[in-house]
């Protein structure tokens, strides 16, 4: 994930969010980040850049167990961090970058990208719904996929 602020283009500065292998100690930083720093006065440009991938079928023991750690890297993490973002945003008519994936739309090679695809096409929902209430307040959003 990173956070863009910028005073001019040729002031920019960019603040990288690192995944941190606990979903607490995430979420705690990511709010650390966000509410601590002054400089989010200027934040531009949002680019939720999150993604793991675990092959698992379906019929797999550990099926649960993968899904909670796909969801909560490469969706939770953006939602969260959209949220918290969206007043700096709003007051520089900023900018959300969201990187998907072709699996968001289709079945890739076997079944076992079935959890991955999920999360991707949860992050695309994300994205549409986002970019329908933020645009009419003058915040773009983009979902890249690759």
């Amino acid at each position: 994930m990173k956070l863009i602020l910028r005073k001019s283009l040729s002031n920019a500065r960019n603040l990288e969010l690192k995944y941190w292998p606990s979903k607490q100690t995430y979420q705690k930083r990511t709010k650390q980040v966000l509410l601590s720093n002054k400089q989010l006065t200027n934040l531009d440009i949002l680019v939720n850049n999150a993604g793991i991938f675990r092959a698992v079928e379906i019929s797999a023991p550990e099926l649960l167990s993968v899904y909670d750690e796909v969801i909560n890297t490469n969706l939770r993490p953006v939602i969260q961090l959209t949220n918290l973002a969206v007043p700096y945003l709003l007051e520089t008519k900023g900018n959300i970058i969201n990187i998907s994936s072709g699996a968001s739309k289709t079945l890739l090679q076997s079944s076992t990208f079935t959890i991955y695809g999920l999360s991707k096409a949860a992050l695309d929902h994300f994205s549409k719904g986002t970019a329908l209430e933020l645009g009419p307040k003058g915040v773009l959003l983009d979902c890249a996929t690759r």
